[in-house]
């Protein structure tokens, strides 16, 4: 919590109730207003509500608009940042499907090892699931796949045998 010591309508400083008034204890939750008010404070407002899609809040010196002190102010990212937000959202969600579909071969190697060892074949059902493993960078809903219901139903990962 900050806090803004004024002198009138004219901001003086602002900062934590502690950095402010070093000798002064407070309750847990900071100054009282009657406190406040008493040593011509007010409090200071740290963030404001925005979309995080469309705009980012960015620290500022503190300044005074309507009556009240505010430490940060509210900025329309541009098409450029959006853009970049975008793509990072992209390259995340390939790198978790990539890492879910290495996980998933991974998981069912034994079963290669146990055929290759027997010197027998890999049963069809298991090439057609490990190849739609592979493959499925190629899928309609990449990168944006649809994961399994809790049942196993659905979805748009192969189903292993």
């Amino acid at each position: 919590m900050k806090i803004a010591k004024m002198n009138g309508d004219t901001l003086v400083s602002v900062g934590t109730p502690r950095e402010l008034y070093p000798n002064t204890k407070h309750p847990s939750g900071g100054p009282t207003d009657d406190w406040l008010l008493n040593a011509s404070c007010v409090r200071a407002v740290e963030s404001l509500d925005f979309d995080r899609a469309t705009h980012r809040s960015e620290s500022v010196t503190p300044y005074i608009s309507d009556g009240t002190v505010y430490t940060n102010r509210v900025v329309a990212l541009t098409s450029d940042e959006i853009a970049a937000i975008a793509a990072a959202v992209v390259a995340s969600t390939k790198l978790r499907n990539r890492n879910e579909r290495n996980k998933k071969l991974a998981d069912c190697d034994w079963v290669v090892i146990k055929a290759l060892e027997a010197g027998t074949s890999v049963a069809s059902d298991w090439v057609t699931y490990r190849t739609a493993l592979r493959d499925i960078t190629a899928h309609s809903n990449w990168p944006d796949l649809v994961y399994p219901d809790m049942d196993g139903s659905g979805g748009d990962w192969p189903t292993s045998p």
